[in-house]
């Protein structure tokens, strides 16, 4: 249904990016008999079959977008001024036969930066606009000469860093280069970790919180710098077979690394509570889509989305409020490929319909409030591990929700226990030896515990 989504190095013969699409959009919780809305706002590119998969909020108004289409046909960027009743189409001229735009970021109304690669020959360059997208000229300190740009990334009008995956790994290394004068100059990056062999940097858009950024690689791997792109560390996220091909953070320390196996359509999912250091896997509840996924900030929420890759049930949108660990569905019916959000109520996807781009989809509710999941004492269920599956579980004393799921998110155990009740006996004699998540509810709120079958 859609096609695979490749980083510029990949176009070029490197391990292709994750095969499924992007993602999704947004959320914000409101209170929990609300209905979110969303509303198609309709724009093209400069092909039909060409859709919005990357997005650069400036505010609640100013949003830039750019396109993706499989045979690197689109030479424009999209803009709106008026939070998206109406966008308007902003071609890219000058480029070369070949060269398509593979990152998108901007400052204001009027300026914005691309990156371009070619999928007939090796390098890239960064341009800028200072009219809104009327005219772009190239800044030539950026020298991707064994690398292809996958994405540029301003934290302001002046800080701003450009990534570009090699060409040839480990040969070659991965070229980051800074600039802190709005792109006029530009210089490496002080320290960057070796690539892998094969290991390329994802299409799909880094991770941004104040001055550090994060950018996920298909070895399973993610990048990490807090200088805004000066120095930079490397951390394994991905402890599956499977690629790792999306990453979001809520804040400076929590974050969400998504891999997919591709044979098997399984998703995986693996968090971080340092700030990207160190990655374990999340047995997740819930419906966790494929499509991608974001943070919205200046709130707690992770909303992920998917297109239906992995199947029909991994289509719609879904939010998290617990750091990932469990996912509670938004709606199923739409096709949503791409996310970012400026705030809770001001959130973008791009809107697709089997092949064809339709424009974006904006999230905007009028009350639209956070509430985080309130949190339980910690669950004591024993043994854990257990050698015959069977575990004790201590229960509150007010009435509760008792839900089991496998590594995959499958729900093998659901049972509502009364007020009163002492204690549980969880029966899971029936399920494979390995790691389970018991997730316990009230109207006080809700506790987890993982547990383990000998």
């Amino acid at each position: 249904m859609f096609k695979t989504l490749l980083s510029p190095a990949a176009a070029l013969g490197a391990a292709p990016i994750r095969k499924g699409l992007l993602l999704l959009l947004l959320l914000g919780l409101l209170s929990r008999g609300a209905a979110a809305q969303w509303t198609l706002q309709p724009f093209s590119f400069d092909v039909p079959q060409a859709f919005a998969y990357r997005f650069a909020p400036v505010t609640a108004s100013v949003v830039w977008a750019l396109g993706y289409d499989e045979d690197a046909a689109n030479r424009s960027v999209a803009r709106t001024t008026d939070g998206g009743q109406s966008w308007q189409r902003r071609a890219v001229p000058g480029l070369a036969a070949g060269e398509y735009i593979t990152g998108l970021s901007a400052s204001s109304a009027a300026s914005a930066w691309i990156c371009t690669a070619r999928n007939t020959a090796p390098g890239g360059r960064v341009l800028h606009t200072a009219d809104g997208g009327l005219t772009w000229a190239e800044q030539p300190g950026a020298q991707f000469l064994t690398s292809t740009p996958d994405f540029v990334h301003f934290f302001s009008a002046t800080d701003g860093v450009a990534v570009g995956s090699p060409l040839n790994p480990p040969a070659d290394p991965f070229d980051i280069f800074v600039t802190h004068d709005g792109g006029t100059t530009w210089g490496r990056a002080a320290s960057v970790p070796a690539p892998l062999p094969f290991e390329s940097g994802v299409v799909l858009a880094p991770a941004v919180v104040g001055n550090a950024i994060w950018f996920a690689t298909d070895e399973g791997r993610v990048f990490r710098s807090i200088d805004q792109g000066t120095t930079w560390t490397a951390a394994v996220a991905n402890t599956t077979v499977s690629e790792l091909y999306a990453v979001a953070f809520q804040d400076a320390l929590h974050g969400v690394a998504l891999s997919a196996h591709d044979v098997s359509n399984t998703l995986y999912e693996h968090v971080t509570a340092d700030g990207g250091l160190t990655w374990q896997r999340m047995l997740y509840a819930g419906p966790l889509l494929s499509g991608g996924i974001t943070g919205v900030p200046g709130t707690r929420l992770l909303v992920c989305v998917g297109t239906g890759d992995l199947g029909p049930a991994d289509q719609g949108s879904s939010y998290s409020a617990d750091y990932g660990a469990t996912w509670v569905p938004i709606e199923t019916t739409r096709q949503h490929v791409g996310v970012a959000a400026f705030s809770a109520g001001a959130v973008w996807s791009g809107a697709v319909q089997g092949a064809t781009g339709l424009g974006a989809y904006r999230l905007d509710a009028t009350v639209l409030s956070y509430r985080s999941a309130r949190r339980l004492p910690p669950l004591a269920a024993y043994p854990n591990p257990s050698a015959s599956g069977t575990f004790r579980l201590p229960l509150p004393a007010a009435a509760a929700t008792v839900r089991v799921t496998d590594a995959v998110g499958r729900e093998v155990l659901r049972t509502a226990t009364p007020a009163g009740r002492a204690e549980l006996t969880l029966d899971l004699r029936g399920q494979r030896p390995g790691l389970y998540l018991l997730t316990l509810e009230t109207a006080a709120g809700r506790a987890r515990q993982h547990l383990v079958i000998q």
